[in-house]
């Protein structure tokens, strides 16, 4: 048997490597999860916020008939839509990427799959009841920035841990 594979300095060496891997690990993926929470919550609070000011606007120019906006769009564009309804059922405003259908049935914040992907909705009424906002996104947007962090969080972690490993080859 080999007796210096079993030496102190390598199982030294393994011993505060693992470890120290194994913490590098958690801390990312503890990261990871929490920058994803809290770029939901950003964009969630984005979906209500342009909701209350499509509300806004809808009360001030009152009723009009469907109006379909057109014009330059940006890459993102095509990944958001609204939806202004009139509470009997109406369509007054909409984005030029919106179907002539409600985007979805429920209140608040909601989640579909469909063949455009996975979006994420949020359906705010005004004051008085009679008009109502559905906003969407598409949750592409949200995962393109989480991977952009992610890689961020990833990149001086590859990098760090090698050197970290030589620094205690050395000390070891």
């Amino acid at each position: 048997m080999n007796t210096r594979w079993f030496s102190l300095r390598r199982r030294l060496l393994l011993l505060l490597l693992g470890g120290v891997s194994a913490c590098w690990v958690a801390t990312l993926v503890w990261s990871y999860a929490d920058a994803h929470h809290e770029i939901d919550e950003l964009f969630d609070a984005q979906l209500a916020q342009t909701a209350q000011a499509l509300l806004a606007i809808s009360r001030r120019h009152g009723e009009r008939e469907v109006e379909d906006l057109e014009g330059r769009q940006h890459r993102y564009q095509r990944k958001i839509a609204f939806q202004i309804w009139h509470d009997d059922g109406q369509l007054i405003l909409r984005s030029p990427n919106a179907p002539a259908a409600p985007l979805t049935r429920q209140e608040g914040f909601s989640e579909v799959d469909d063949a455009d992907g996975h979006w994420r909705f949020y359906t705010q009424w005004d004051d008085g009841h009679r008009h109502q906002v559905q906003v969407a996104e598409r949750h592409d947007v949200r995962d393109e920035l989480i991977g952009h962090i992610a890689l961020r969080l990833l990149m001086p972690a590859l990098l760090g841990l090698p050197l970290l490993g030589a620094w205690v080859w050395l000390a070891t």
